[in-house]
C-alpha cells in the first residue's frame, strides 16, 4: 500500500463505495508487515515482508518489539483503514525516535481483518503466536473489537482500540483488564450530538441506523439523549451494512416530519445515504446530522457540497488548531505535519491511533517492562496532551476523557480550502457525557 499526497480520488472512491470495496486501501489475502511504512503495491500480497530492524546511530538497538496491528484494508470501512494507518505509521516514528521501547526498536505488523471477527481473532492469535507481539493497537469495526478484547482478556495482552466503542464493552464483566480507549464512546457522542442539535434546531429526532452493534448502540444512545435533553423520538428504521439504496427507508423518514435526521451510518453507507438524501431534498425539510464523521469520508462524499447545511459529530476536526484554545500550537503541528507528507490534514482515526500508539509504548518505557500488568499500571490514571488539550485514562475503564466535536458543513462559496467544510459548531467535554464507573459495575 503505498503512501500518497492525497486521499482516495473522489469519484473512484463513490464508485467502489457502492459495492462494498475500496481498491485503493484493499489488500489481497490480508497481510502485510512493516516497520517503518507499509509495502508497495507491487509487493505480492500474501507475503510478509521479511523481518528487518531499522536503527539510527545513537538509536534503539536490538531485539524490536513488535505490535501487531488489526485493520480492515478491505470491505466497506476500507477507508477508515487506509487513516488508521497513517496514524500507526507516525507514532512508531515517533516511538523509535526517541529510543524506541525499552531502548528496543518498535516494528509494527498489520493485518487485514476484513471486519469480520473470525478472520480478526485467527490473524491476531496468529500473531501472538508465531510472531510474540506484545501489544495490539489499532482496528474499527465493533463486532471485531469484542472479539479482540476477549483475545486480551485471554492472552494478558494489551489493547488499543482504534475506534469510537459502545459503553457495553466497557462494562466490568466484558472488559478486558488490558484493553484501553484513545477514542470515544457512542454514549459521548450520542449525547453531544443531540444537546447541539436540540439547541440549535428542534426535539423532533428520526434515527436510521446501521444494523449491527455499533449501530444499535448509537440509536439507544440517541433516544437515551432525546430523553435527557427533552427532545423526542419520533421513530427509526435500521439497514444493513452495506446497504446501496436508501430510498425506501427515506421516504418513511420524511413522512414523520422530524426537525432531525440522525443518520447512523459510517463508510461506504454514509456516503450513499448522503447522496440520497440530497436526491430527495430532504435536508431541505429537515435538518440532518450523521452521529460521526471523518474529514476523509466526508471528502470522498464531496466535501462541501455534499454536507452544506448538514450537522455531524466528529471525534476530531483539524481546524481546532486555528481556534483560541491552549492546545492550539499542538493540534497545528500535527496538521502541519499530515498536509507535508500526505497532502491532507489528519483525520480522527490517524489521531487516535496515533496516540494509541505512543501511549501505549510511553507506559511500558515508564514501567520499564513489557509485563502486561505493570504496564497497565502505569497507564492507569496517567494524564497526558497531544491533539485535543488535556486527557487522562480513566482508571477503572481506560477510557481517555476528551473532548467531541460537532461540525456543521459550510457552503462551498464560503470553503476557503480542499478539506475546509465544516465549521466548528461545538467542542466540548463534560463528565454526564459518559457513563460512571459505578454504573460500568466496577
Amino acid at each position: 500500500m503505498a503512501e500518497s499526497k492525497k486521499p482516495v480520488d473522489r469519484r473512484k472512491f463513490l464508485k467502489y463505495a457502492g459495492a462494498g470495496i475500496v481498491a485503493a486501501v484493499a489488500i489481497g489475502g490480508g497481510y502485510y508487515y512493516s516497520t517503518q511504512k507499509p509495502p508497495t503495491q507491487t509487493q505480492p500480497p500474501t507475503t510478509m515482508l521479511p523481518t528487518t530492524t531499522t536503527s539510527t546511530p545513537g538509536g534503539p538497538k536490538g531485539e524490536p518489539v513488535k505490535i501487531a496491528v488489526p485493520a480492515p484494508l478491505s470491505g466497506p470501512y476500507a477507508y477508515y483503514g487506509n487513516e488508521l494507518m497513517e496514524g500507526i505509521r507516525e507514532g512508531v516514528l515517533d516511538v523509535n525516535a526517541t529510543g524506541g521501547v525499552l531502548g528496543r526498536p518498535v516494528e509494527y505488523l498489520v493485518r487485514d481483518t476484513e471486519l469480520t471477527p473470525a478472520v480478526a481473532t485467527r490473524r491476531m492469535m496468529e500473531l501472538i503466536e508465531t510472531e510474540k507481539v506484545a501489544f495490539i493497537v489499532g482496528e474499527i469495526g465493533s463486532q471485531n473489537n469484542f472479539a479482540i478484547n476477549e483475545i486480551s482478556k485471554r492472552e494478558k495482552i494489551h489493547f488499543m482500540v482504534g475506534n469510537q466503542t459502545e459503553t457495553t464493552m466497557h462494562t466490568k464483566d466484558v472488559l478486558s483488564p488490558y484493553t484501553s480507549f484513545p477514542m470515544t464512546v457512542n454514549q459521548t457522542a450520542a449525547y453531544a450530538n443531540v444537546a447541539t442539535t436540540i439547541e440549535k434546531v428542534g426535539p423532533k429526532h428520526y434515527t436510521l441506523a446501521v444494523d449491527y452493534v455499533w449501530g444499535h448502540e448509537q440509536e439507544t444512545m440517541t433516544k437515551e439523549a432525546l430523553g435527557v435533553f427533552n427532545g423526542q423520538w419520533v421513530g427509526g428504521e435500521r439497514f444493513p451494512l452495506g446497504t446501496t439504496d436508501f430510498s425506501a427507508l427515506l421516504k418513511k423518514a420524511d413522512a414523520a416530519k422530524p426537525d432531525v435526521l440522525v443518520l447512523i451510518a459510517g463508510g461506504s453507507d454514509q456516503i450513499n445515504s448522503l447522496k440520497q438524501v440530497h436526491e430527495f431534498g430532504l435536508e431541505k425539510r429537515m435538518a440532518v446530522c450523521i452521529t460521526t464523521t471523518t474529514t476523509a469520508i466526508s471528502y470522498a462524499a464531496g466535501g462541501a457540497k455534499t454536507f452544506n447545511g448538514i450537522y455531524a459529530g466528529m471525534d476530531y476536526y483539524y481546524k481546532v488548531a486555528n481556534e483560541n484554545v491552549p492546545w492550539a500550537s499542538k493540534a497545528k503541528t500535527l496538521v502541519d505535519r499530515w498536509m507535508t507528507k500526505y497532502g491532507h490534514p489528519p483525520d480522527a482515526y490517524s489521531l487516535g491511533n496515533y496516540v494509541g500508539m505512543i501511549e501505549i509504548c510511553a507506559a511500558a518505557n515508564r514501567a520499564g517492562s513489557l509485563d502486561a500488568d505493570k504496564v497497565k499500571a502505569e497507564l492507569e490514571g496517567h494524564k497526558f496532551e497531544y491533539h485535543k488539550g488535556p486527557e487522562e485514562w480513566r482508571t477503572c475503564d481506560r477510557q481517555a476523557t476528551q473532548e467531541w466535536y460537532v461540525v456543521r458543513g459550510l457552503p462551498p462559496e464560503k470553503t476557503t480550502g480542499e478539506y475546509d467544510f465544516f465549521e466548528i459548531v461545538s467542542h466540548t467535554w463534560k463528565p454526564e457525557y459518559l457513563a460512571t464507573c459505578q454504573k460500568l459495575g466496577y
